[in-house]
Formats: C-alpha cells, structure tokens, sequence
C-alpha cells in the first residue's frame, strides 16, 4: 500500500471519525495518514485500541514513536495516559494494550537507527516541557515539541527539511503569506509550505485558509515555502521539524 507516499508534496488530512479501518488485533483499528508498505510499513496513523483490546508482542525493526491522545496506553514498560510520549528505538518490542481503551499518534519505521535509548514522557513531563518551550526530543535530525497558542496567535512554520503538525486541540488556520504574522517572536519553531491544498499528492485534502481542527494533520516537504498559521481558538499543537535532509528517509522503509 502507498498512501500519501510522495514526501516531497505537501499533505493535508481532515481527522473523520468514520475513516477507521480494522488491523489483524481485535479491537484496535487505524486511521492512516502516510503509508508505505502492507501489514509492515513505514507508517504514520491515529490508533484506537478498544476498551480491554491488546496487540500481540511484536518488535518495531524502525523504531516506533508515539504521543497519548486519550485513554490510557499500557505495556510492560507502564501505564501511559494522555498526554503521554514515548520512542521505542529500534530493534525494542513490547505488547501494547489498553484496559480502558485509548487513542494514540504513531509513526513506525521513521526513526534514526542510532538512536538507542527510549524516552518515555508522562503527561506531566510533557506539560512542563511545553510551559517550558523545550523540545520533548531534539537531535541533529529532528526536533518534536507541543506548543500551545492563544486565540490570535501566529506561528511561522519556516523548515527547510520540511516537518508536520498535528492539531491536539483548537483550530487553526493557514496562510501563504508568512510575512504577515502578528507574532514575529513565534517564528522559527517547526513548518516549510504555503498552500497546503496545492499539494500534487491525490492523497492531499485540504484549502488554503481551511481551519484545522482536532486531529487534524498537516505534513509540509523539504524546500518549500514559509508557511504562517494563526490559532482561531487557544490551540495545542505537536510540532515535528526536520532539521536535515535524512530525516525520516534514510531509514525509511520502501516497497514492503
């Protein structure tokens, strides 16, 4: 399967609550945003496990990053509500679960293979780290953070190597005009683009100045425009940025 697969087209994705589809563990389904490749796959997805529903034990041969988005997540490493991030490096395995059901973000088989210690953020961690203005991960490849915003803030997404975004909670709006922020002090942080409808991907959606919301997601390529984006309401996002052109490719897996 390719699924939005050319990453140098910008993509777009409205979360819709119907757009679901089962995986071979019983009460655990995906929502797919990128995907290269069948059951294993480079992969970028929202995943709901069930109330009690749990995935067998399995090794991640790329690494596998996550952020709690409700619900709590369990395996044997420990309970991970929301708000909760974790990156298992490459070559871990675990048995992930949910006694109460949950929703998480992932990405699979999009880590660096030299890195080899796990993070493991509670919620807590993570809120401070955002008050804070500090990444929750940071290398010469790529930088992550979740950074809120008040209504009527901008943000520049100026990222040469290209990034996404993901929309926690809030509306946002994107502009082709990032000369026009209101906040010079919030550029600089995570994005590369301008229209995001403009995308030559069919897998893209989405229309220049069209509100992101909840879940929503957002994935601007290497070398492409500025993009500025102004909260509509106060607005929590997680921001990764590419900081060189390797960054998520080099290791990516291809034709699975």
């Amino acid at each position: 399967m390719e699924l939005r697969a050319d990453f140098a087209t910008r993509a777009v994705v409205a979360f819709d609550e119907g757009g679901f589809v089962g995986s071979p563990a019983g009460g655990v389904a995906r929502f797919m945003l990128d995907r290269i490749g069948a059951e294993v796959a480079r992969a970028t997805s929202i995943v709901r496990f069930a109330p009690g529903a749990t995935f067998s034990q399995h090794s991640h041969g790329g690494g596998e990053e996550f952020l709690v988005l409700e619900g709590v997540f369990s395996d044997a490493y420990g309970d991970f509500p929301a708000g909760s991030y974790v990156r298992n490096p490459v070559g871990s395995s675990h048995t992930p679960g949910s006694k109460g059901g949950c929703t998480i973000f992932v990405k699979l088989w999009q880590m660096n293979p030299e890195e080899q210690v796990a993070t493991r953020l509670t919620a807590d961690e993570v809120a401070a780290a955002t008050a804070a203005g500090q990444a929750l991960y940071e290398d010469a490849r790529e930088r992550v953070v979740v950074q809120e915003l008040a209504q009527g803030q901008s943000l520049v997404l100026d990222w040469p190597w290209g990034g996404e975004l993901l929309v926690l909670d809030g509306q946002l709006e994107p502009s082709g005009d990032p000369g026009a922020s209101g906040d010079p002090g919030a550029s600089g942080d995570p994005g590369a683009s301008g229209d995001p409808g403009a995308s030559g991907d069919p897998g893209a959606s989405g229309n220049p100045g069209s509100r992101l919301g909840r879940w929503d997601w957002l994935r601007l390529p290497a070398r492409g425009a500025a993009l500025r984006v102004e909260a509509r309401a106060k607005t929590r996002l997680w921001l990764k940025q590419r900081l060189d052109d390797r960054s998520g490719e080099a290791w990516a897996l291809r034709g699975v």
